[in-house]
């Protein structure tokens, strides 16, 4: 990789310039107020970080739970509109299956009141029939005598 050697030849190259300028105790001293400083920026950061994570989670927890209530509260009155539906159409459906009932009753009176007349015509005229038959009989037997 020539990009690190690059780039390690370079951090060298500045090293030994700073030496020659700078004593070796006081470059030191920097290189650990520089450690100590990027190792508090690190400490702060994620403090930081985790101050903010908790905030989010937090926050997502709460607008789950809005969410979950406005959900609720849907559902629920969905299924409030779906039962009352049901209920008219039950309502309905009596109303109809009493109707249809009131009309059956009719129509099976209006049918034994048809076959009771059927039933009488017929007897009346069969007897009327065979009372004719036997006139005929008798007045056939009376002339033939």
């Amino acid at each position: 990789m020539p990009g690190v050697k690059e780039l390690k030849a370079s951090w060298d190259k500045i090293l030994s310039n700073l030496s020659n300028y700078v004593p070796i105790d006081n470059l030191q001293k920097a290189q650990e107020n520089v450690k100590n400083l990027i190792h508090n920026l690190q400490s702060d950061l994620t403090t930081t970080v985790e101050q903010d994570l908790t905030k989010v989670k937090k926050r997502f927890l709460k607008e789950k739970k809005d969410i979950e209530t406005l959900l609720n509260k849907t559902v629920l009155g969905e299924i409030k509109k779906a039962q009352s539906y049901i209920d008219t159409q039950k309502k309905e459906l009596h109303k109809i299956q009493g109707r249809l009932e009131k009309y059956i009753k009719q129509e099976k009176t209006k049918a034994k009141k048809t076959i009771k007349k059927k039933f009488s015509k017929k007897k009346a005229t069969k007897k009327v029939s065979k009372k004719s038959g036997t006139r005929k009989k008798k007045a056939s037997k009376v002339s033939a005598n």
